[in-house]
């Protein structure tokens, strides 16, 4: 991927002995490292001998960049054990613009025989190719304000969308992986720019999703590997999925357990006491949690999140269902694989091969538990997935409540959550955590 970003707004004066071509090929692979990074801060490690590779006298090609408040440098270093770190100038950030290129267009379809029907995976990749982009402006995400009032943007995103609508255009990027999760350059965007800028078939796209998707398919897995579905544990699980509050649900339950841990003492790596703190828990938060939790880790990409107090709440709250989970789990991705082929063969196998059957001349894609369509369809669509989706509530017991939007307020959730629960969990983690 190459970036080129518009360096004559902010270099006004070129010494004979920089070339621009030189800086845009240094910014350019800063800019890679930055997008692609996995961790979700706003600085990069990068080595010397990469910037070597380009050109010898790296250095004042850096230096240059950073006076001409391009870039910014943390110099700090330990040779052997970490690099020098790299980000962007808030002030490069807000007014910069960005061109880029990328290759490789791809001309046939991998065939993953484990995943959805060989004649809906064709399907699908026809359909794919009959994306488009119809706007490839995009704005960037404010933050917030500085100190000093200025705004401050996720240029991380911006660039990652950027970068994922010029795939597109191409149709670069489709791969079936060996979780059965079709991932594309559609699928890597953001979802407020999916509907905005992409046309499928040169109409508006709309789209339905599952909500609580690997909790609902979870739920499912418990009843087939021998859970009771009239047990306490199993009805109190489905419960937050019926109305489609469950990641809001687990982050009201998450924040009670860092109530209840909040001033405990406890021993640090070092044996040292140490009081124990901890974020506040949002909605999207626990969704992560929960996803990291599901792969067996104990801290996310960044090394932000910890997963003890998630263990504390199925402890508390799901003791059996998380003797069965540990029974099975034969390696750290069980779940999330498992999940994720659940996903997908009702996704792929149930809906849209019932789509594809159904509806004479319907073209689809895909997001993981969603599915995108021409806006003339919904009312067919709708018919369908809702019927399949009935017959997955239906059989944890759900009905079709989970469907339709609750009717209900967040506030009121919250109420009925804090009253349902806080004499348990208060009871229950206080003999935790004693």
């Amino acid at each position: 991927m190459k970036y080129k970003f518009n360096l004559n707004k902010f270099i006004k004066d070129v010494p004979p002995d920089i070339s621009i071509r030189t800086l845009q090929t240094i910014l350019s692979f800063i800019t890679n490292k930055y997008v692609f990074n996995k961790n979700k801060g706003e600085w990069v490690e990068i080595n010397s001998n990469d910037f070597k590779n380009i050109n010898n006298e790296y250095k004042k090609y850096l230096e240059f960049l950073r006076v001409n408040n391009i870039i910014i440098i943390d110099y700090k270093y330990k040779e052997g054990e970490y690099s020098r770190k790299y980000a962007f100038n808030d002030y490069f950030k807000r007014y910069c613009k960005v061109h880029i290129e990328v290759e490789n267009k791809i001309d046939k379809i991998v065939i993953n025989k484990n995943c959805a029907l060989p004649s809906i995976q064709k399907r699908i990749f026809n359909d794919y190719k009959k994306l488009s982009v119809n706007n490839f402006e995009i704005e960037k995400q404010l933050l917030f304000y500085d100190p000093d009032g200025n705004p401050v943007y996720n240029f991380k995103s911006y660039l990652l969308n950027m970068s994922k609508l010029i795939e597109l255009s191409s149709h670069l990027n489709f791969k079936w992986l060996d979780d059965c999760r079709l991932y594309t350059s559609f699928v890597s965007l953001s979802s407020d720019i999916k509907l905005r800028n992409v046309l499928l078939n040169n109409n508006t796209i709309k789209h339905f999703d599952i909500r609580s998707s690997f909790p609902l398919f979870f739920s499912i897995w418990l009843l087939e590997n021998g859970f009771s579905k009239t047990s306490y544990e199993f009805k109190e699980f489905i419960s937050d999925i019926k109305i489609g509050g469950f990641y809001r649900h687990l982050a009201f339950k998450l924040n009670k357990v860092k109530d209840a841990k909040r001033h405990k003492i406890h021993k640090d790596v070092d044996g040292n006491d140490v009081i124990y703190e901890t974020k506040y828990y949002s909605r999207e938060d626990a969704k992560t949690l929960w996803n990291i939790w599901l792969n067996g880790e104990n801290l996310n990409k960044d090394n932000e999140v910890k997963t003890d107090d998630i263990n504390f709440v199925f402890q508390s709250y799901y003791g059996e269902i998380l003797d069965l989970m540990l029974s099975f789990k034969k390696d750290k991705n069980f779940f999330f694989k498992t999940l994720s082929f659940m996903e997908a063969d009702f996704i792929f196998n149930k809906v849209c091969r019932r789509l594809y059957e159904e509806v004479p001349g319907i073209i689809l894609t895909t997001c993981h538990d969603s599915i995108y369509f021409e806006q003339q369809y919904e009312k067919q669509v709708a018919e369908i997935w809702n019927d399949e989706l009935s017959k997955l509530h239906s059989f944890i017991g759900c009905k079709d409540e989970s469907i339709k939007e609750p009717i209900i307020s967040n506030e009121i959730i919250e109420v009925l959550d804090y009253k349902k629960s806080k004499d348990k969990i208060n009871a229950e983690l206080d003999e935790l955590l004693s």
